[in-house]
């Protein structure tokens, strides 16, 4: 018997709806979903909307190779830790992640994520730290809303960061020949995997071609 509108504010509400309206979708549909759900669904819309295909992505590229020539395949985060994390932020967190939908459209959503798709391709480090940090975004936010982007943003990439720098050092040091693939936001920028590991004396090289 509860509902999705008992978890949010009517704002993060209304904006959701009318998010999910240009998909052409009704949220009703996700009245008896928990945020963290419905956050999943808005977050995977943009790729079934564009030309990319979730199932060549380059770690399951990379996967199928690696299980096709009997590769040792070692894991960073296991599914369930990744499951832990967004299921249990607050539901503030995802409040707010809805109200920042006002104004976003299914077109602004995909080619925001085509863009970011091209800057990964051509290997735009730059453009990379720009998409996953607006700032004109942030200047608009309250001191509250300000302090739940800052926990989000730690949890969810900052603090995650220090493990992965701490998973490549410990392959480095045994000596192992591995092709390590994450997510691109967790590499670049202040505090991402190529910082770390530069900061501790490596270094890092960008390979083009």
């Amino acid at each position: 018997g509860d509902t999705l509108k008992n978890h949010i504010s009517e704002e993060g509400y209304n904006a959701l709806s009318d998010y999910l309206e240009t998909y052409g979708m009704n949220v009703a549909m996700y009245d008896t979903y928990k945020p963290w759900a419905v956050a999943n669904v808005t977050d995977s819309l943009p790729i079934l909307f564009s030309d990319l295909k979730a199932d060549l992505g380059i770690d399951a590229h990379f996967l199928e190779l690696a299980h096709d020539n009997n590769k040792e395949i070692y894991e960073v985060e296991s599914v369930d830790f990744q499951m832990d994390l967004i299921m249990n932020y607050s539901e503030d967190i995802y409040d707010l992640a809805f109200r920042s939908l006002k104004g976003e459209t299914k077109d602004t959503q995909v080619k925001s994520l085509d863009e970011l798709h091209e800057a990964w391709r051509t290997g735009d480090v730059d453009k990379i730290v720009e998409l996953n940090t607006d700032e004109e975004d942030t200047e608009e936010l309250s001191e509250k809303d300000q302090k739940l982007s800052d926990e989000y943003y730690k949890t969810m990439i900052t603090d995650r960061n220090v493990t992965m720098e701490n998973a490549v050092k410990e392959l480095l040091s045994d000596g192992k020949n591995v092709f390590y693939v994450v997510g691109a936001a967790h590499y670049v920028g202040e505090g991402g995997i190529i910082d770390l590991l530069e900061k501790d004396g490596y270094t890092v090289e960008q390979v083009k071609y």
